[in-house]
């Protein structure tokens, strides 16, 4: 084994965690740190951990544990919160997909959120649960903010493709950003891959991410400012005949 491969491979103690958000009673998030390197993701902030993507190696093994113990009976697992269940290291690592087998085993309901069009590799087995669904975070046409992740092009086709295996998709329009979110074809292609619903979420600047931000925009924004672009976004999703969903289900801006 490489010491690159030491630095990027971790072990967990537990695999799922409990989570305080809407509609979501626990958490899965089969890597620390991500890859995709997204300017506005506050995880960083808010972990006050390194967001340089690792393995949890021996996640699977752990979840196997937990599921057999009921942790996750009736309720909804999601994948991921703090990281993207699908960032370059699940091409090697398959955590995700693994991760995905033991669900599938205990018959958990699972939501997916990613930026990666690997998912699609995973269509066997996602296809098969009772309760699933698999969502996009888009955020503009062209999001150079999202250095590593897929362009938004590639995301809206593989929502496209998801929708034919009839598997039930979302979109997360979030963080919403001034002016690059904005834009009328952003929604209208997003309609065109026929989402189930929508879910908007504002830009969260946290503490030690203005420089961040700066980077963007060259300037700072007021929170009201923020939540009037949200709100405009909203209205966009009206406009194009969007089903959106007030309240989101988590806010991973990542």
């Amino acid at each position: 084994m490489s010491l690159s491969d030491i630095n990027r491979e971790i072990t967990c103690r537990s695999a799922l965690s409990s989570s305080s958000l809407s509609d979501t009673e626990l958490s899965l998030n089969p890597y620390a740190g991500c890859g995709h390197g997204c300017y506005y993701c506050y995880a960083p902030y808010v972990t006050h951990r390194s967001m340089n993507p690792r393995a949890k190696v021996n996640i699977a093994d752990v979840l196997r544990r937990e599921l057999k113990s009921g942790k996750a009976y009736h309720k909804t697992v999601a994948l991921s919160t703090v990281t993207d269940p699908y960032q370059p290291l699940e091409r090697e690592y398959k955590l995700t997909r693994r991760c995905l087998i033991e669900l599938l085993n205990y018959n958990a309901y699972v939501s997916v959120q990613t930026k990666s069009s690997l998912v699609l590799r995973d269509v066997d087995i996602i296809k098969r649960f009772e309760r699933m669904e698999v969502g996009f975070t888009i955020t503009s046409l062209e999001p150079f903010y999202e250095p590593h992740a897929d362009p938004t092009e590639k995301r809206i086709e593989t929502l496209k493709e998801l929708k034919k295996e009839g598997i039930r998709t979302f979109v997360f329009i979030g963080p919403v950003m001034p002016e690059f979110t904005l834009q009328d074809e952003l929604f209208e292609r997003i309609r065109e891959a026929e989402p189930d619903y929508v879910v908007v979420d504002r830009l969260r600047i946290k503490k030690g991410m203005e420089e961040k931000i700066k980077e963007i925009y060259g300037k700072d924004f007021s929170a009201s400012e923020l939540e009037a672009a949200a709100e405009r976004a909203r209205d966009l999703c009206a406009a194009h005949g969007l089903n959106l969903v007030r309240q989101p289900l988590w806010k991973p801006h990542l």
